[in-house]
């Protein structure tokens, strides 16, 4: 009877744990050597009306500068299946955390620096974070935007480094 009990006990806490996966592209294979690279700055004048914490660290606003950035990113939500939430209601498979459904988030970053010869580059990144709801955690995207963000801002910051050591060399 205990082991019974002691089983149901794990089996409750272990299923209420809710699945997040996130992935990045484009996956950057050289950013192993970024740590070691002293990055310069990059002085331009900034085109970006968002949350500064967002914004690739490497640039920084010099208004005196002929360059150009401009840096936007998009925000899509998709909501998985809580249409049918109400059919839920009649699954006895909840109460041991079985999924409802799933919610993602996909941010997109773009990034176009055009220099004082009015030559362009455009850097991208995009990144989608995937949650899965049940009965004990029902989600909210919150957090995963914001790790989105996070990431999609440190990709592009690794390909600025990258072309900008490949340009100074």
């Amino acid at each position: 009877m205990f082991k019974r009990f002691l089983l149901l006990v794990i089996v409750t806490f272990l299923s209420g744990c809710a699945e997040q996966s996130m992935r990045v592209t484009p996956e950057l294979p050289f950013t192993d050597g970024l740590t070691n690279v002293k990055s310069t700055s990059i002085e331009c004048n900034i085109h970006y009306d968002g949350n500064t914490a967002y914004l690739p660290s490497g640039l920084v606003q010099n208004l005196n500068n002929d360059c150009q950035v401009r840096y936007s990113y998009t925000i899509h939500y998709i909501n998985g299946g809580t249409d049918m939430d109400g059919l839920n209601l009649f699954n006895p498979l909840l109460i041991v955390g079985f999924p409802m459904s799933q919610e993602s988030v996909i941010v997109e970053g773009k990034l176009e620096w055009t220099t004082s010869d009015k030559e362009s580059q455009i850097f991208t990144a995009s990144c989608i974070a995937t949650k899965t709801r049940n009965l004990f955690q029902t989600g909210g995207s919150s957090e995963p935007r914001k790790e989105c963000l996070f990431a999609v801002r440190d990709n592009i910051n690794n390909q600025l480094i990258h072309f900008n050591k490949g340009v100074s060399q």
